[in-house]
């Protein structure tokens, strides 16, 4: 039977040691959340002196604000959620014709011996289709 801990009294040296610990995890969990913030501060004010001193000509980098703005004006107003479904329907469209091909190959494979034996790579047939494979094989 597992034995229970039971929960050092307040005040106990083992409850000061825990709390300590769960406060220094806190601690750090915040320290790395501010140092990735602070990253990304840091990179948002070099872009913005870069474009402000005139280092870059401002059409090859827009302000940051300028992108946040073309950013949201994209998504929500303009036909990217259009654009978005065009490209997931010809993706599919073509995941679902290549599995058609394969399972249909697959099948004619299975059930004629011949056409096996013919595309068999592991046989002396190797010869046949050297510049159709695109992995090493054994032969």
């Amino acid at each position: 039977m597992p034995r229970t801990v039971s929960p050092s009294p307040p005040g106990s040296l083992a409850g000061a040691v825990t709390a300590r610990k769960q406060v220094s995890d806190r601690v750090a969990k915040f320290s790395r959340a501010a140092k990735g913030l602070g990253g990304v501060f840091v990179c948002v004010a070099a872009w913005e002196t870069v474009r402000g001193l005139g280092f870059v000509d401002p059409r090859d980098l827009p302000s940051f604000v300028a992108i946040l703005r073309a950013t949201f004006h994209a998504i929500f107003e303009d036909e990217l959620l259009a654009s978005l479904m065009a490209t997931l329907s010809s993706w599919a469209l073509g995941l679902t014709l290549a599995l058609f091909i394969g399972v249909v190959a697959g099948a004619l494979l299975a059930t004629m011996p011949r056409l096996e034996r013919t595309t068999d790579l592991s046989s002396n047939s190797c010869a046949r289709f050297r510049l159709l494979r695109s992995f090493p094989s054994p032969c």
